[in-house]
This record gives structure tokens, sequence and C-alpha cells, in this order.
């Protein structure tokens, strides 16, 4: 049994460590957006509306290039295993819910450790979606389905989707965000009890950890509020308003979106 705690106490430090290098692509592509982010939507859109497809994918490869920290290149390589790491494993979802379930099965010591950095991974990614759609803005509707584009022919099909399309794309992405804080703050709640010894929270004891965290998590972003389970230290506290707060950032962002994307149109 010890062996398997080490185990997964290894797989979530790798998976944390990639996840940190994640949040520092997220950060300087932030400090990017800030600076020259609305020049860059200006471009975008003229790209979009004059359906110059070597324009847009010029700009999407020069973005990626001042971005992209050399790491990022290394992991994303052009080889075979490379894009599949790219294209799945390098995104912050899937680190952030491989590490929170290798930490449920970790010591005690690794569960401290990680809940600060997922913590942090989490207000990072949360930043960025908030960051990228109010700079953005229409732009971002295709900056992110082609921030990966191949060829002209992959930015081609991007520019030609109908509205549908693009709502989709924004909401499938916006659904794995937000299931993904939910699951991450739920594991957050979890080593708060290891961090901070006690009767941190009213919960049944009587449930598996992966299950009632996350149960209380999605109790708390959704604000229901059904009152089975409740933060009692200061500590549990800060940690539930800041989840309370996440879900007051998606609500905004989720309507801007879809005003945004009909008056595209």
């Amino acid at each position: 049994m010890e062996i398997f705690t080490h185990l997964f106490a290894t797989l979530a430090k790798l998976f944390a460590t990639l996840a940190i290098i994640k949040s520092l692509h997220f950060l300087i592509e932030i400090h990017w957006l800030i600076k020259k982010g609305n020049t860059f939507a200006d471009d975008i859109e003229r790209a979009i509306i004059s359906n110059d497809l070597d324009l847009l994918e010029s700009l999407v490869r020069e973005n990626r290039e001042k971005t992209h920290i050399l790491i990022y290149k290394i992991i994303r390589s052009k080889t075979k295993v490379g894009k599949i790491m790219g294209n799945f494993f390098y995104r912050m979802p899937v680190l952030l819910f491989f590490t929170c379930i290798s930490g449920y099965f970790s010591d005690k010591e690794t569960v401290k450790f990680l809940g600060f950095i997922v913590f942090a991974c989490t207000l990072v990614q949360v930043a960025y979606l908030i960051t990228s759609r109010f700079i953005l803005g229409i732009a971002d509707n295709y900056y992110h389905p082609v921030q990966y584009v191949s060829s002209s022919k992959d930015a081609k099909y991007a520019t030609k989707w109908s509205q549908r399309q693009i709502l989709q794309s924004f909401l499938t992405r916006f659904i794995i965000i937000f299931m993904s804080v939910v699951f991450s703050m739920g594991f957050v709640h979890f080593s708060v009890e290891e961090i901070f010894p006690g009767h941190d929270y009213n919960i049944n004891q009587q449930v598996p950890d992966i299950f009632r965290y996350t149960y209380f998590s999605l109790v708390i972003i959704t604000t229901t509020g059904f009152g089975d389970i409740f933060p009692n230290s200061i500590y549990a506290m800060i940690v539930t308003a800041t989840e309370i707060t996440f879900n007051l950032v998606f609500f905004v962002v989720l309507l801007f979106s879809v005003s945004l994307t009909f008056h595209q149109s």
C-alpha cells in the first residue's frame, strides 16, 4: 500500500510541475494581452473580415513565438508524441485533474504541498479566461480555435464557422474550465483539512474524500447551499469565499461571451 502511495505522490508532483509551467505560460500570455491585446484583436478581426487566411495564420504563429516559453516548445515538439502531449496532456484542466486524482491517494505531506499549487494554478486559469475574453472580445472566438493551426486549411475551416459553431466551441471550453475549477477547488478544500487538522468542515466522514469534497465544491460554486456541509474555520471560509467569487466571474464571462457572439452576427 505504501508503494502505491509513493507512486501516486510522484505522479502528482510530476503533473503539478507541468501545471506550474503551464501557469507561467498563461502569465506570459496575460502580460502580452494586456500590453498588445487590443491591437492583436483588431488584426485578427481584419483577417477574418477580409478572409485573409495567410494573415490569420501568421498572426497566431507570431503570438505563439512571443508567448510560448522554451519548455512548451520542447513538450509540444513536431513528433507524434509531442503533438499528443501538447494537444491533450499539456492543457491546464487535464493537468489539474490528474494532479488532484493522484493527490487524493498521496501521503499527507504531498497533499499539503499540492494544495497551494492547485489553488494558485486555478487562480491563473480563471485570470487567463477573463483576460482573453474581455481584451480580445470577438477575436477570441477565432483565436482559440485556430491557436494550434498547422496549415491554412485549418484556419479556413475556423473562419467559416457559423454563429452556432462559434458558440458551441466557447461553451465546450467554458464547461471544461468550469468543471476543472469545481474539481480543483474540491481538492483545495481537502488539502485545507490536511494542512490545518481539525474540524474545518462540517462534513460526512463516511463518504470517500474525492466525492464529498467535489460535491461540496459544486454546491459552493453553484451557490446551491443545502446546508449539509459548511466551513467551520477561517481557512475553510477563505477558500469557500474565493470559490463563490469564481461563480460570479463565470456568470459574467458567460453572459458577456453569449451576447458578444450574437452581436457579432
